[in-house]
């Protein structure tokens, strides 16, 4: 009863969004951040009762929410693989929190394919995924930028590094990167393919459609990037946490430093009641990884095999009496062979040579 209460709280505000997103499926390049304001605005007035709903509704490490810096992506079947871990699915809105980085046009068609994935959701599948502010909301901002200052002046190693000795030192990205080193920098822009930070990082400037800054200018573009990264990372840690729910990481990249950030905090005895937060999270990036989801076309159909299967639990059990944990150095490995055993089973469409 509790639950069907705010749950029909959440289904009336999601209808007024779909409102009033509707009115901004064609905009002017000017308008970014005047509709960017509407919608923050518009979840602002519904914050307590949203605050009510993420602290009464039951989630217990079964709920698994979308959340770091991107849209979800609904249109290239990005609803498969994440409808396929937990029993409840939260993804945080892109509208809401597109950063001011970058020109206006690159943030206008973000939030134009933002704002398309939101309708999306909400027309088609919003009995399975509900749309909310989290990070926008839910997280202490203050407190996630005095973190990842931290993290990145930690990749330094031995050399005391602060903001001011940061910007003075260094002349050119080329000696941020010498400082950092290539072991402090494994974390950094993994998703690419490429054998050194700086290979990496261009790569990733130039994927986002950023221009290589010259002299001290790309030592600041290095340090907002990162900032960036560590930012998102650490805000996933931080709602993750404080609601007791696992995310959905796709990125690489994002996914390397919440891995390191959470190993790190793993370590000490008081944060051990999160280890299911990272088993989660590793066991769905690394399903992500294997699932050829582009195969499958019946959502619907994909859901009932799932649950008539009771794949999610078998995979779970598997870890369990395998011992798996995947905080452990090594485990990704025996991850991917649970999850390979039981895709397999099912014949659903699988990367095998992983």
């Amino acid at each position: 009863m509790g639950c069907d209460v705010l749950l029909s709280s959440m289904e009336s505000i999601q209808k007024d969004y779909l409102k009033l997103l509707k009115k901004y499926e064609h905009f002017d390049v000017d308008e970014v951040f005047s509709i960017q304001n509407e919608c923050q605005i518009f979840w602002l007035r519904h914050k307590r009762t949203i605050d009510f709903f993420l602290n009464n509704y039951p989630c217990d490490f079964d709920t698994c929410v979308f959340i770091g810096g991107m849209y979800l992506n609904v249109a290239s079947k990005a609803l498969f693989p994440f409808l396929t871990f937990g029993k409840k699915h939260l993804s945080d809105d892109p509208v809401a929190m597109i950063s001011a980085n970058g020109s206006k046009e690159y943030l206008a068609e973000y939030l134009k394919m933002s704002i398309a994935d939101d309708i999306d959701i909400i027309q088609n599948h919003s009995n399975r995924v509900i749309i909310l502010p989290l990070s926008f909301l839910s997280v202490d901002k203050e407190l996630c930028e005095i973190g990842a200052r931290n993290s990145f002046w930690h990749l330094f190693g031995n050399v005391e590094m602060n903001e001011k000795k940061y910007f003075e030192n260094f002349a050119s990205v080329d000696d941020v990167i010498k400082c950092i080193g290539e072991d402090n920098g494994r974390p950094l822009f993994l998703k690419y393919d490429k054998p050194t930070l700086k290979e990496r990082y261009l790569e990733h400037l130039n994927l986002i459609g950023f221009p290589i800054q010259e002299g001290r200018e790309s030592v600041v573009q290095f340090y907002n990037i990162c900032m960036g990264l560590f930012i998102q990372a650490i805000t996933v840690i931080n709602f993750c946490s404080q609601y007791w729910m696992f995310p959905f990481l796709r990125d690489d990249s994002l996914f390397g430093c919440y891995d390191l950030f959470l190993k790190n905090m793993l370590n000490r005895d008081e944060f051990a009641g999160l280890r299911p937060i990272l088993n989660n999270a590793v066991i769905l990036k690394q399903f992500y990884r294997l699932f050829v989801y582009e195969e499958l076309d019946d959502l619907g159909a994909y859901l009932k095999m799932l649950k008539e299967t009771a794949f999610e639990e078998n995979v779970q059990e598997k870890m369990n009496n395998q011992c798996v944990g995947c905080d452990k150095s090594g485990s990704f490995a025996k991850v991917n062979t649970i999850l390979i055993e039981e895709m397999q089973k099912r014949k659903m469409p699988c990367v095998v040579d992983f």
